[in-house]
């Protein structure tokens, strides 16, 4: 120690740093004394101008010192680190006064952000990485290279699914009214890009999703269309004489996103291809980007819009890191895995999906890291880790403008979200476990466990593929046989509230309802036959093996997690999973396609036939995408329990085209309609008022008739004077039914218009 300090005397440059740098900090101490109730003691001088000018002096003084003396040659790489260090003890001073009062202007809590981000980079940047790459050529070698090998059939297939992809979810994109949009479009969005323009940045947390992706790139709408201009004449439900088409503010804020997600499916592409190969990418992209489900969900302005594009891409991104280990996707799955955090708290799982996947790859994929040690691999792999978890981080900090002021928000996002309530404390207690094994038993423990896993790898994924193929087929079979075993419809209808009737095993099977029969019948088939492949193949492929199994895996521990949280995944709550469910539908199209077509002299035109098939999916199922029911489905039943507002403008262009309609007066249970009627719209349960305002024709739905009628039921039992029996409407039969829409021509899936008369809906006892 002595000897250091003697060095450090000697050489001028580092002697003149310290001194500075302790000058800044101590001077920093001084100034977060005036906040901080327990330093008052410190209080010496209450003038904030002369601190300012202090801080700039120093700060001015540690730069030019450090220009100073390194004139010539400069060793980059050295002297940020040189610079980060004579700025670490203002940074931890400035640090502890932040955590400890919240007078502080938001400007020194984006210093102290930034100097954590450039560390952290800087950091990454100097790593030491130890994998063995197996792409050597530079990146725009590989680039060139890669887009001849793909050939111009493939990117004639790329650009055919996003136009089709575009032109079917275009279609009347704007003439539907989606349930909480309102929220978005008139408070959420608006309100983010107001109090960000302001420099409110703490008011933009708008959500508790938190949806800040969704305002940003729908927010982008509002340079052509203005909220304010609509919301004045939308109120509670109420709607009369409005002059303005609501389509316009739809299609204006919806199509961002609908472009956004087209632009972003040969992201799909390139990564199924760096995984798997052309064949299974390309049926995998094809049925990806023509899923109704799918579209439907990019036409709605809502954080499950955008989770399926950036919690499968995040995945994908980092089963290509492990596979090709080039930085590059190790650094894009962390991003998309910011942006999905940014979108809805739900995609905290990926966190435990990927630590997961550390020991998936040594277990399958041994052999390849024969040049490293149990231990190094482990150290190298948590590295990579901490790398992705600063990256997600750092993405959510630069685009969450609430966290540049309030950081602990980062917490809120990850560990302590309510996503990850239930969870983090095993997930936390294994992560340090996995730490003190590699610290102090250079990971004995984990490699025993490891090694043991290896050895009966092959028996792990048959068994993984059992559990699920008997899963998915249980559903089908007890929906076929008539909801004999658990009423999946009642659970998904209430997904928050149904694990009082269904319990944890109706609640985990239920998952799989929407899984089956929202995928296209061709997907499904094709999901099952490649489980079925993974039990008996006897291929040595272990790459394809190792994906399955993960993919599988997901889908079951993300069931697991909805299950134990008491919570039945409906198709939105699920929509991260649907990408994967498909891709596993292309990898069974590829077997068959390598198996029977791989010789054939026109095997290319396959890929035209599925995408055909997809492309008819969506013509029958058009503009009713998000409500799609595969054909597999019986028709009694229906997967979008709780629908987002399907046939709400044709309800209200039917009323729209009586005569004098702007005249009459119309109650719903569905307050999106209101936004396209002439006619005055009335919505909720105020009896009075509907009695003195009269009502002629009532518009009811499925998706609402178990909440009227719970309601009305409450009203009933506390003798509510003036009662509506709203809840007699939907045991109309069809004759007393003037309009009717069956949603993808599914009859309980419906919209019916009424003809009302108040008196036959009195309370009579």
């Amino acid at each position: 120690m002595l000897k250091q300090f003697r060095f450090l005397l000697k050489n001028k440059e580092y002697s003149v740093l310290s001194i500075v740098s302790l000058l800044l900090a101590t001077s920093v101490f001084f100034f977060i004394s005036r906040e901080v109730k327990w330093l008052s003691f410190a209080v010496i001088i209450k003038n904030t101008i002369f601190f300012y000018v202090l801080f700039a002096a120093l700060a001015l003084s540690i730069l030019t010192s450090i220009a100073y003396f390194n004139r010539g040659k400069v060793d980059y790489k050295r002297k940020i680190a040189e610079t980060l260090l004579v700025f670490l003890p203002t940074e931890l001073m400035l640090i502890l006064g932040l955590s400890q009062s919240n007078d502080f202007h938001y400007v020194f809590f984006m210093i102290a952000g930034l100097y954590i981000l450039i560390s952290g980079i800087f950091l990454i940047w100097i790593r030491k990485f130890s994998w063995v790459e197996k792409e050597k050529k530079p990146l725009f070698e590989t680039v060139s290279s890669w887009t001849k090998i793909q050939g111009r059939f493939v990117f004639l297939i790329i650009g055919l699914v996003m136009l089709a992809n575009l032109s079917f979810g275009s279609y009347r994109l704007a003439q539907f009214a989606a349930v909480d949009e309102p929220l978005w479009t008139f408070e959420r969005i608006p309100q983010f890009w107001s109090n960000l323009l302001e420099g409110d940045f703490k008011k933009t947390a708008v959500s508790d999703k938190p949806g800040i992706t969704v305002a940003i790139i729908s927010g982008a709408g509002m340079i052509f269309e203005s909220p304010k201009t609509y919301k004045k004449y939308y109120k509670n439900g109420e709607v009369d004489s409005n002059p303005y088409d609501i389509a316009d503010l739809n299609f204006a804020l919806r199509f961002p996103i609908l472009l956004f997600t087209v632009l972003m499916l040969p992201l799909f592409y390139f990564l199924l291809e760096r995984i798997f190969g052309k064949t299974a990418a390309l049926y995998s992209y094809i049925l990806i980007g023509l899923s109704p489900i799918l579209i439907g969900m990019a036409s709605i302005i809502n954080p499950d819009s955008l989770l399926w594009v950036f919690a499968p891409l995040s995945i994908l991104s980092f089963l290509a890191y492990s596979k090709i280990r080039k930085p590059a996707y190790l650094y894009l799955a962390g991003i998309l895995l910011g942006l999905s955090l940014l979108t809805k708290y739900v995609a905290n799982i990926l966190l435990i999906f990927f630590l997961a996947y550390i020991f998936i790859e040594y277990i399958f994929h041994k052999k390849d890291y024969a040049y490293l040690t149990i231990r190094r691999f482990v150290k190298e792999s948590v590295t990579d880790y901490l790398i992705l978890l600063f990256i997600t981080l750092a993405t959510f900090y630069l685009l969450y403008p609430a966290t540049w002021v309030k950081p602990s928000m980062l917490f809120d996002a990850t560990i302590f979200s309510q996503a990850f309530e239930t969870t983090w404390p095993l997930f936390a207690v294994f992560f340090l476990l996995l730490i003190i094994d590699m610290i102090f038993f250079r990971s004995l423990i984990f490699s025993k466990i490891l090694d043991l896993f290896a050895k009966n790898k092959k028996i792990i994924a048959i068994s993984l593929s059992i559990v699920f193929l008997f899963c998915l087929i249980f559903t089908v079979l007890n929906v076929y046989f008539g909801m004999k075993w658990y009423d999946f419809e009642s659970m998904i209808g209430s997904p928050k509230t149904s694990y009082s009737t269904g319990g944890y095993d109706g609640l985990f099977f239920a998952n799989f309802f929407p899984l089956a029969f929202t995928i296209t019948p061709l997907t499904l088939v094709f999901l099952i036959f490649t489980n079925i492949w993974n039990i008996f193949s006897k291929r040595k492929d272990t790459r394809f093996e190792s994906i399955v199994f993960s993919i599988t895996l997901f889908i079951l521990l993300y069931y697991t997690a909805t299950t134990v949280n008491k919570v039945a995944a409906m198709n939105r709550y699920q929509i991260m999973i649907f990408p994967l469910a498909i891709i596993l539908g292309g990898i069974g199209l590829s077997i068959a396609h390598s198996k029977f077509l791989q010789k054939c002299r026109f095997a290319n035109l396959s890929y035209l036939v599925v995408f055909l098939i997809a492309v008819s999916s969506l013509y029958f199922s058009r503009p009713f995408y998000i409500s799609y029911d595969s054909s597999l489905l019986p028709k009694k039943y229906y997967t979008d329990l709780k629908d987002m507002g399907t046939g709400s403008y044709e309800a209200a262009q039917f009323i729209n085209s009586l005569p004098d309609s702007n005249q009459l007066k119309v109650w719903t249970d569905k307050r999106g309609v209101c936004s396209f009627l002439k006619a005055k719209c009335l919505s909720g349960f105020d009896y009075l008022k509907f009695r003195e305002e009269g009502i002629n024709y009532a518009i009811v739905s499925a998706g609402r008739e178990s909440r009227t009628k719970k309601l009305v039921g409450t009203y009933i039992f506390s003798k509510k004077k003036g009662l509506i029996r709203f809840d007699k409407l939907y045991e109309k039969n069809d004759e007393d039914v003037i309009y009717k829409i069956e949603i993808n021509d599914r009859p309980r899936n419906y919209i019916k218009i009424i003809r009302f008369d108040m008196a036959e809906y009195e309370n009579k006892p």
